[in-house]
């Protein structure tokens, strides 16, 4: 379950005490509390839940009931014994449940400030999502700073028998190596629980995944970015061209989309090679697939795409270029765009 789930399913519990505010991970807390409105409204419903379990029993029928059976023996009493019939009970009782209305306005004040500070903490938490991937991404930074400077390489990693013969500071830094890993691991569970998602895209890991991994290629890291081993955290340490984030929301829309342009290219490029190859004619799939993919490449700005592909416009721009191309033989300028 995320974070903003947990929080959004923290309702009030069947005895009508707030349930306290889901805590969060280590990283991702780190980061709430950096944003003001966040660290206040949730000190406050902690202040507001204490209140409410500080009030008294909102439920006198109980003592009522008691009052009135003592009241009924005294009565059976007096007039057993021939005695004066006792005081009536009226006003103790009209006292008890005044009281219990009053404590129940509160208690009903106390539930509904709860419920409106935890709405209230949701928005927050929503409307902040670059603010934690900042808070996040900084972190991340020092993590692999520190890896880098153990100097450790996933082959330098011993395997069985092999962490017996290490002299004691390799030990020492395999064992850093290994607590920044599970460091990184809880940072990359925040980043998840952040966005309310269970499983992120390489994108969410690497700035530049559309050159890490090529179309069609393994990926070069070691494991799973989102379940980080220690061969993975040694590896983005130590490789320069592994460009390793917590993205806002823009940065990721960018990153994804580079990321799919790449892939469309090389596929369109790969099916079209593979066309003129005149011993693997494509399938139907493949030819409709490849239109898919020129139709989507022939519309990608020249600055995205490859040198080596010929670039046609949009109809909508070509017919604007003619048009300006016209003008401008009529005013004997020379043509632009050529």
């Amino acid at each position: 379950m995320s974070y903003l789930t947990a929080l959004e399913n923290a309702a009030l519990s069947h005895s009508g005490v707030p349930r306290p505010t889901p805590r969060a991970s280590r990283p991702l807390a780190a980061a709430l509390d950096t944003i003001p409105e966040w660290k206040a409204a949730f000190a406050g419903r902690d202040k507001v839940v204490a209140a409410f379990r500080a009030l008294p029993n909102t439920n006198h029928e109980a003592q009522i009931a008691d009052l009135t059976r003592a009241h009924s023996a005294q009565i059976v009493d007096a007039m057993v014994h021939n005695q004066p019939l006792p005081a009536p009970i009226g006003e103790q009782v009209t006292e008890l449940r005044d009281r219990a209305a009053v404590a129940g306005i509160e208690h009903e004040a106390l539930r509904n400030a709860a419920a409106s500070l935890l709405d209230h903490l949701a928005h927050i938490y929503r409307a902040s999502p670059d603010t934690v991937a900042a808070h996040l991404h900084t972190r991340l930074g020092q993590i692999i700073d520190q890896a880098r400077d153990l100097g450790i390489t996933p082959a330098d990693i011993p395997t069985g028998n092999d962490a017996l013969r290490l002299g004691e500071e390799q030990r020492a830094a395999l064992l850093r190596l290994e607590e920044l890993t599970a460091d990184l691991a809880e940072l990359r569970r925040s980043q998840a629980e952040a966005l309310s998602r269970t499983e992120l895209t390489s994108a969410h890991y690497f700035a530049n995944t559309d050159e890490l991994q090529p179309w069609g290629e393994d990926a070069p890291w070691p494991g799973d970015p989102g379940r980080p081993t220690a061969a993975h955290l040694a590896w983005v340490a130590t490789t320069p061209g592994a460009r390793t984030w917590v993205p806002t929301s823009d940065q990721y829309a960018d990153a994804h989309q580079r990321l799919k342009k790449a892939h469309q290219r090389a596929e369109y490029n790969h099916l079209k090679a593979a066309r003129r190859h005149k011993g693997a004619p494509l399938s139907a799939a493949q030819e409709h697939r490849l239109g898919q993919l020129e139709r989507a490449v022939k519309n990608t700005p020249p600055e995205d795409m490859s040198p080596s592909e010929n670039y046609r416009p949009h109809p909508e721009v070509a017919a604007a270029k003619r048009r300006i191309d016209a003008r401008n033989r009529a005013e004997n300028h020379r043509p632009i765009w050529r």
